[in-house]
């Protein structure tokens, strides 16, 4: 999809994902966006390229051609805004219980607090070439999101890093992947962590509201319980014999 200003855009990944579920069911199937449906697959992302640009002359904010890999301190302090909520914010990007499974070594999701130069291993993908295509790219999210709160989750740690001016940490080189957990802290595995950082997070309160916040971990942790009260057929072919 081509790039728009952040209501556009999330506009159009809803349209697109409601557009093909119609098209699909009219010749008697059903489209998918779950984030891993076969455990066989890497699974299905919603990478998120983000810029800053400048509304009265359109100069790309992200880019200074002076400075190494040609990263604006805004830039700098964008990444350090999302890196810094990444983990707290995760519930607003992985959004069910399904979302997690994808959310793995090797995935081609970002899962550590980490930023690269065009590596696809970190959690947040720097694209520095040229001024008009000079981006960020969160590889956290799958492709079973909501748009509109997943954006809204960007935005407000990106605007977190620029107002308190939070430094990023140092570029990754390499397979991020290998990183231990005390190096660079990995999301959380399942929702009802999700749920917990979130609804702890006193920066989703401070961007995104305490009402939004209550509601929507409440919200989320009532799926959680439900999906841990649910007797999977996974379990009943594991243990039925050996219980």
């Amino acid at each position: 999809m081509r790039h728009a200003d952040i209501l556009e855009a999330a506009d159009r990944a809803f349209l697109y994902k409601s557009g093909v579920k119609e098209i699909v069911a009219r010749k008697g199937m059903t489209a998918s966006f779950m984030a891993k449906f076969d455990s066989a697959d890497f699974g299905s992302g919603c990478h998120v390229h983000q810029s800053v640009l400048d509304q009265q002359s359109g100069r790309n904010l992200f880019w200074d051609p002076q400075r190494e890999h040609h990263i604006s301190p805004l830039m700098a302090h964008y990444a350090g805004g999302l890196i810094a909520t990444l983990t707290d914010f995760t519930l607003m990007w992985a959004p069910y219980v399904n979302s997690y499974k994808r959310l793995d070594v090797g995935t081609a999701a970002g899962i550590n607090k980490t930023w690269g130069i065009d590596n696809r291993t970190v959690g947040v993908r720097v694209l520095a070439e040229s001024e008009g295509s000079c981006r960020l790219e969160q590889r956290a999210p799958g492709a079973d999101i909501n748009p509109y709160i997943a954006l809204a989750g960007m935005l407000a740690g990106g605007l977190h890093g620029m107002e308190k001016k939070i430094p990023p940490p140092s570029l990754s080189v390499g397979n991020a992947y290998d990183l231990p957990p005390e190096e660079a802290e990995q999301v959380p595995r399942t929702l009802g962590a999700a749920v917990e950082l979130f609804r702890k997070s006193p920066t989703a309160r401070e961007y995104l509201g305490e009402p939004f916040v209550e509601y929507y971990a409440e919200f989320k942790n009532c799926e959680y319980r439900q999906f841990c009260a649910h007797v999977t057929e996974w379990e009943k072919r594991k243990y039925l014999e050996m219980a």
